[in-house]
Protein backbone atom coordinates (compact mmCIF):
# COMPACT_ATOMS: atom_id res chain seq x y z
CA UNK A 1 0.00 0.00 0.00
CA UNK A 2 2.85 2.14 0.81
CA UNK A 3 4.85 1.76 -2.31
CA UNK A 4 2.02 1.77 -4.72
CA UNK A 5 -0.23 4.61 -5.55
CA UNK A 6 -2.45 4.79 -1.94
CA UNK A 7 -6.60 5.44 -2.10
CA UNK A 8 -6.35 9.33 -1.88
CA UNK A 9 -9.19 8.41 1.21
CA UNK A 10 -6.23 6.40 3.28
CA UNK A 11 -4.96 7.82 5.98
CA UNK A 12 -1.26 6.39 6.78
CA UNK A 13 -0.71 5.93 10.33
CA UNK A 14 -2.85 6.00 13.47
CA UNK A 15 -1.70 6.79 16.69
CA UNK A 16 -1.35 4.43 19.94
CA UNK A 17 -3.91 4.89 21.97
CA UNK A 18 -6.44 5.01 19.11
CA UNK A 19 -4.89 1.89 18.09
CA UNK A 20 -5.54 0.50 21.82
CA UNK A 21 -9.16 1.81 21.93
CA UNK A 22 -9.61 -0.03 17.86
CA UNK A 23 -8.32 -3.13 19.53
CA UNK A 24 -10.52 -2.84 22.74
CA UNK A 25 -13.70 -2.32 20.51
CA UNK A 26 -13.02 -5.22 18.19
CA UNK A 27 -10.83 -7.59 19.75
CA UNK A 28 -12.31 -7.85 23.37
CA UNK A 29 -16.24 -6.21 23.56
CA UNK A 30 -17.93 -7.43 19.91
CA UNK A 31 -16.23 -10.99 20.34
CA UNK A 32 -17.60 -11.14 24.46
CA UNK A 33 -20.55 -9.24 24.24
CA UNK A 34 -21.84 -9.13 20.71
CA UNK A 35 -22.92 -6.59 18.07
CA UNK A 36 -25.75 -4.64 19.99
CA UNK A 37 -23.79 -4.16 23.28
CA UNK A 38 -20.36 -3.26 21.39
CA UNK A 39 -22.50 -1.08 19.41
CA UNK A 40 -23.77 0.91 22.73
CA UNK A 41 -19.98 0.79 24.18
CA UNK A 42 -18.65 2.08 21.03
CA UNK A 43 -21.03 4.62 20.68
CA UNK A 44 -20.18 6.09 24.29
CA UNK A 45 -16.39 5.54 23.88
CA UNK A 46 -16.57 7.39 20.46
CA UNK A 47 -17.99 10.57 22.04
CA UNK A 48 -15.60 10.32 24.87
CA UNK A 49 -12.92 10.14 22.84
CA UNK A 50 -14.27 13.39 20.22
CA UNK A 51 -15.06 15.19 23.96
CA UNK A 52 -11.23 14.33 25.05
CA UNK A 53 -13.11 12.32 27.82
CA UNK A 54 -11.05 9.82 29.90
CA UNK A 55 -10.03 6.71 28.25
CA UNK A 56 -7.71 5.48 30.78
CA UNK A 57 -9.63 2.45 31.86
CA UNK A 58 -10.25 0.98 28.38
CA UNK A 59 -6.32 1.25 28.07
CA UNK A 60 -5.36 -0.10 30.73
CA UNK A 61 -8.06 -3.00 29.93
CA UNK A 62 -6.91 -3.73 27.07
CA UNK A 63 -3.27 -3.71 28.02
CA UNK A 64 -3.40 -6.26 30.78
CA UNK A 65 -5.92 -8.33 28.24
CA UNK A 66 -3.02 -8.29 25.50
CA UNK A 67 -0.33 -9.24 28.30
CA UNK A 68 -1.94 -11.47 29.60
CA UNK A 69 -2.73 -13.52 26.17
CA UNK A 70 0.72 -12.68 25.20
CA UNK A 71 2.40 -14.64 28.72
CA UNK A 72 -0.11 -17.29 28.39
CA UNK A 73 1.18 -17.97 24.98
CA UNK A 74 4.17 -17.67 25.57
CA UNK A 75 3.68 -20.59 28.67
CA UNK A 76 2.62 -22.89 26.14
CA UNK A 77 5.91 -23.13 24.74
CA UNK A 78 3.74 -24.66 21.07
CA UNK A 79 5.31 -22.35 18.09
CA UNK A 80 1.66 -22.64 16.40
CA UNK A 81 0.17 -20.98 18.82
CA UNK A 82 2.89 -18.45 18.94
CA UNK A 83 3.07 -17.67 15.58
CA UNK A 84 -0.67 -17.44 15.09
CA UNK A 85 -1.06 -14.62 17.47
CA UNK A 86 1.94 -13.17 16.11
CA UNK A 87 0.75 -13.05 12.81
CA UNK A 88 -2.88 -11.49 13.89
CA UNK A 89 -0.50 -8.85 15.95
CA UNK A 90 0.89 -8.01 12.77
CA UNK A 91 -2.04 -8.33 10.02
CA UNK A 92 -4.19 -6.05 12.21
CA UNK A 93 -1.61 -3.27 13.20
CA UNK A 94 -0.85 -2.95 9.53
CA UNK A 95 -4.51 -3.17 8.65
CA UNK A 96 -5.51 -0.64 11.10
CA UNK A 97 -2.28 1.40 9.96
CA UNK A 98 -3.44 1.86 6.75
CA UNK A 99 -7.22 1.81 6.71
CA UNK A 100 -9.23 4.35 5.33
CA UNK A 101 -9.27 7.40 7.40
CA UNK A 102 -10.80 8.59 9.38
CA UNK A 103 -9.39 6.32 11.78
CA UNK A 104 -11.81 6.72 14.58
CA UNK A 105 -14.19 5.13 12.86
CA UNK A 106 -12.94 2.37 13.31
CA UNK A 107 -14.18 2.17 17.32
CA UNK A 108 -17.85 1.55 15.24
CA UNK A 109 -19.04 -1.76 14.99
CA UNK A 110 -19.46 -2.75 11.44
CA UNK A 111 -16.99 0.11 10.31
CA UNK A 112 -14.06 -1.51 9.30
CA UNK A 113 -14.86 -5.46 9.35
CA UNK A 114 -12.51 -5.88 6.35
CA UNK A 115 -9.61 -5.15 8.60
CA UNK A 116 -10.78 -6.87 11.46
CA UNK A 117 -11.57 -9.87 10.34
CA UNK A 118 -8.53 -11.85 9.55
CA UNK A 119 -6.81 -10.92 12.64
CA UNK A 120 -10.01 -11.69 14.93
CA UNK A 121 -9.61 -15.17 13.02
CA UNK A 122 -6.33 -15.80 13.80
CA UNK A 123 -6.87 -14.65 17.76
CA UNK A 124 -9.95 -16.90 17.92
CA UNK A 125 -6.83 -19.63 16.64
CA UNK A 126 -5.25 -18.29 19.06
CA UNK A 127 -7.38 -18.61 21.97
CA UNK A 128 -8.25 -22.40 21.18
CA UNK A 129 -4.34 -23.17 20.79
CA UNK A 130 -3.64 -21.92 24.15
CA UNK A 131 -7.16 -24.00 25.97
CA UNK A 132 -5.80 -27.02 24.02
CA UNK A 133 -1.57 -26.28 25.23
CA UNK A 134 -1.94 -25.57 28.43
CA UNK A 135 -3.56 -27.21 32.03
CA UNK A 136 -5.64 -26.65 34.85
CA UNK A 137 -7.53 -23.01 35.52
CA UNK A 138 -6.07 -21.79 32.56
CA UNK A 139 -6.94 -24.30 30.59
CA UNK A 140 -10.78 -23.93 31.56
CA UNK A 141 -11.04 -20.19 31.34
CA UNK A 142 -9.54 -20.11 27.65
CA UNK A 143 -12.08 -23.25 27.39
CA UNK A 144 -15.21 -21.26 29.08
CA UNK A 145 -14.31 -18.21 26.57
CA UNK A 146 -13.42 -20.01 23.35
CA UNK A 147 -17.63 -21.50 24.17
CA UNK A 148 -18.54 -18.46 25.15
CA UNK A 149 -16.95 -16.67 21.83
CA UNK A 150 -18.77 -18.77 19.46
CA UNK A 151 -22.03 -18.98 21.14
CA UNK A 152 -21.68 -14.99 21.25
CA UNK A 153 -20.68 -15.44 17.09
CA UNK A 154 -23.63 -17.72 16.28
CA UNK A 155 -26.12 -15.25 17.88
CA UNK A 156 -25.30 -12.91 15.71
CA UNK A 157 -24.22 -14.48 12.29
CA UNK A 158 -28.33 -15.97 12.57
CA UNK A 159 -28.79 -12.93 13.37
CA UNK A 160 -27.74 -11.23 9.94
CA UNK A 161 -26.76 -7.23 9.45
CA UNK A 162 -29.59 -5.19 8.01
CA UNK A 163 -27.03 -3.03 6.55
CA UNK A 164 -25.68 -5.24 4.17
CA UNK A 165 -28.51 -6.90 3.35
CA UNK A 166 -30.10 -3.72 1.80
CA UNK A 167 -29.29 -2.60 -1.81
CA UNK A 168 -31.43 -2.08 -5.64
CA UNK A 169 -33.52 -4.14 -6.79
CA UNK A 170 -31.06 -5.55 -9.60
CA UNK A 171 -34.20 -5.87 -12.18
CA UNK A 172 -34.91 -2.59 -11.52
CA UNK A 173 -31.59 -1.01 -12.43
CA UNK A 174 -30.97 -3.11 -15.35
CA UNK A 175 -34.41 -2.14 -16.95
CA UNK A 176 -33.46 1.79 -16.35
CA UNK A 177 -30.27 1.34 -17.40
CA UNK A 178 -31.72 -0.68 -20.80
CA UNK A 179 -34.35 2.48 -21.16
CA UNK A 180 -31.42 4.93 -20.48
CA UNK A 181 -28.06 4.14 -21.56
CA UNK A 182 -26.75 7.01 -19.63
CA UNK A 183 -27.91 5.95 -16.21
CA UNK A 184 -25.78 4.64 -13.97
CA UNK A 185 -26.63 1.67 -12.26
CA UNK A 186 -26.83 2.05 -8.29
CA UNK A 187 -25.04 -0.87 -6.73
CA UNK A 188 -25.29 -0.49 -2.84
CA UNK A 189 -26.14 0.71 -0.51
CA UNK A 190 -28.91 1.99 -1.12
CA UNK A 191 -28.80 6.46 -0.67
CA UNK A 192 -27.15 9.45 -2.13
CA UNK A 193 -23.79 7.85 -1.47
CA UNK A 194 -24.57 4.51 -3.43
CA UNK A 195 -22.22 2.85 -5.34
CA UNK A 196 -23.02 4.05 -9.06
CA UNK A 197 -21.22 2.24 -12.65
CA UNK A 198 -21.48 3.09 -16.17
CA UNK A 199 -22.22 -0.02 -17.99
CA UNK A 200 -22.28 1.48 -21.36
CA UNK A 201 -24.75 1.12 -24.55
CA UNK A 202 -27.25 -1.76 -23.63
CA UNK A 203 -27.40 -2.61 -27.64
CA UNK A 204 -23.97 -3.83 -27.49
CA UNK A 205 -24.34 -5.96 -24.67
CA UNK A 206 -26.91 -7.39 -26.37
CA UNK A 207 -24.75 -7.91 -29.60
CA UNK A 208 -22.09 -9.78 -27.46
CA UNK A 209 -24.43 -12.01 -25.89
Amino acid sequence: MVALHPDPGRGFGIGPRLLILVVYMKHLIEPLFGRDQAGRIAGRLTETVTSGGPISPEIIITLIAILAVVVTVWKTADPITRWLLAGGATIMTLSYFGSLAPHIGLLGVGSGGRYEYAPGVLFGLTLLGISQRSEGWVKAISTALVIWVIVVGMHDYFRGNRFFGTGSTWTKEITRWRADPSYRVQFWPVGGGSWRSQLGDPRLHDAVN
